[in-house]
Parts: C-alpha cells; sequence; structure tokens
C-alpha cells in the first residue's frame, strides 16, 4: 500500500478486525511508501496498491534492472478527472526499460454517466497517443477503443 493514509485495517487469523497504524519503526509514511515501493519491486509483494495522494514519482513498470519483472495489470478503481492526470497514473506501470507492456483495466460500472466518462477519457487518451507509442508488439494491451463509445 502506497497512500497517504496513516493506518489500515487488517484482519487477523482468529477473524476479528483491527485498525494499525502503517508506520514502521524508524520511518515516516513516506519513507513507509518508499519501503513499500521497494518490497514491491523486489516480488516480495506482488500487489501494489496506490493513491494519487502517494503516487508522485512512483515507478512500478516491469523493469529489467528489478527482480520483480512479472507483467503489470494496472486495474483503475476511480478515473481521474482529467486525460493529463489518467496517462499520468498510467505512467507508473509503463515505462521505457520495461520487459513487458502493462495491461490496463478500468473499473466501470454500469451508470450512464460513469461509461460516458470514461469514454472522453478515453477519447482523449487515444487521441494523445499517451499509451499508443513504444513497445509495437503490446498495442493490444494498450487498445482503449473499448471505453470509447465514439468510434465503430
Amino acid at each position: 500500500q502506497m497512500t497517504g493514509r496513516k493506518g489500515r485495517v487488517v484482519r487477523r487469523p482468529d477473524g476479528s478486525v483491527v485498525f494499525e497504524s502503517r508506520a514502521e519503526q524508524g520511518l515516516s509514511i513516506d519513507h513507509v511508501n518508499l519501503k513499500e515501493k521497494e518490497r514491491f519491486m523486489q516480488g516480495e509483494k506482488l500487489v501494489a496498491i496506490i493513491s494519487e495522494a502517494s503516487s508522485s514519482g512512483i515507478s512500478l513498470q516491469a523493469d529489467r534492472r528489478v527482480k520483480n519483472q512479472k507483467r503489470r495489470v494496472h486495474m483503475t478503481l476511480e478515473l481521474p478527472w482529467s486525460a493529463d492526470r489518467a496517462i499520468q497514473q498510467f505512467g507508473r506501470t509503463k515505462g521505457s526499460n520495461q520487459v513487458s507492456a502493462p495491461e490496463y483495466v478500468f473499473l466501470i460500472s454500469e451508470l450512464a454517466g460513469e461509461r460516458r466518462f470514461a469514454s472522453i477519457v478515453a477519447k482523449r487518451l487515444e487521441s494523445l497517443g499517451a499509451l499508443t507509442h513504444g513497445d509495437r508488439r503490446a498495442t493490444e494491451s494498450r487498445d482503449l477503443s473499448k471505453y470509447n463509445f465514439e468510434n465503430k
């Protein structure tokens, strides 16, 4: 977890649920986020949860220089309110020295307003070409046309 939150809810083996601090001995929350990033990149943790509050400057791509080179599946629970912010977020899992291109998944409800908004973001991302340059062999993973309702 790489967020601005100071704590988290944890289920214990006995089934009880408790709120515990994210802080680790001798580390500030900012340093905890960097430590969590390191654990993910080294393969100690296989899931990274990031929020916009803490993702600035964080790179999580399947870089050739890190131990965890598994393909990234970037799931977006809530789209940002602009295509530029979306590009920045998607850039967390895409990089020039990557072993494989990430797969992008938008989790979108059937609500017409949310689907329409996703279509606007997808159309803007396609027009910028932000996710279609680089690795020519991985274009299908970056195809956002299924979210763009203004195409065939």
